[in-house]
């Protein structure tokens, strides 16, 4: 569970690269919010071999995000669900990587339901420590990492007291691994449930203070 933030807490003192880097990325995703309207609930789709299911615009938003990324920082790693399979073993050698999901929620962004959005992070080392999500529903950029904050359309926000209420709310993500079921029985019988379809948007609202976990 996420503590509230101490709004005296500053912000680490960023290295240029960094900074640079976050500036970059971010411009990128404003730059697909665009096309990602125009695609909502109007493109075509296939299947994966995993029974997921893929769009051209996943594709074509993974293209377009890591070309102006590779075009300032061409030597970092790049990793994208669409781009790279499942079954690949990607190494990442460079000391920043990008892991990008150009449609989280793919199945609602293809069927015209509007809890979808882009989620890009970056990597240090293998560690995270910068992310960014798209929010279509809201259509709003929350971005944020640890030492920096939560951040929604640049505007530093805190988590809310809504998860201090009694009515706890939980995500979680379906199917869900039968074996597992019995653990959760309490979990399942005590609060309010929500699948969002999204596990970015899941994890962000967890972040804001929407969801309790």
């Amino acid at each position: 569970m996420y503590e509230n933030q101490n709004p005296e807490e500053q912000a680490p003192v960023e290295q240029p690269a960094m900074s640079y880097r976050i500036q970059t990325a971010r411009a990128a995703l404003s730059e697909q919010v665009a096309f990602f309207t125009s695609q909502f609930g109007q493109v075509g789709s296939e299947w994966k071999e995993d029974d997921t299911r893929v769009t051209s615009a996943d594709l074509a938003i993974s293209e377009q995000v890591f070309a102006v990324l590779q075009s300032e920082f061409p030597e970092d790693d790049y990793c994208s669900e669409e781009t790279n399979s499942g079954e690949e073993l990607v190494e990442l050698n460079a000391h920043y990587a990008w892991v990008l999901d150009p449609i989280d929620g793919t199945n609602n962004f293809a069927l015209g339901f509007p809890v979808c959005g882009i989620s890009l992070a970056l990597l240090s080392d293998g560690i995270p420590v910068y992310g960014f999500v798209y929010d279509h529903s809201t259509q709003s950029l929350l971005e944020g990492g640890p030492g920096y904050g939560l951040f929604k359309d640049q505007q530093r926000i805190y988590r809310t007291a809504l998860a201090a209420q009694t009515q706890t709310m939980v995500g979680l993500q379906f199917p869900i691994d039968a074996a597992l079921l019995g653990s959760l029985y309490p979990l399942l019988t005590k609060y309010r449930i929500r699948s969002l379809g999204s596990g970015a948007l899941t994890s962000a609202y967890v972040a804001t203070g929407y969801l309790t976990g």
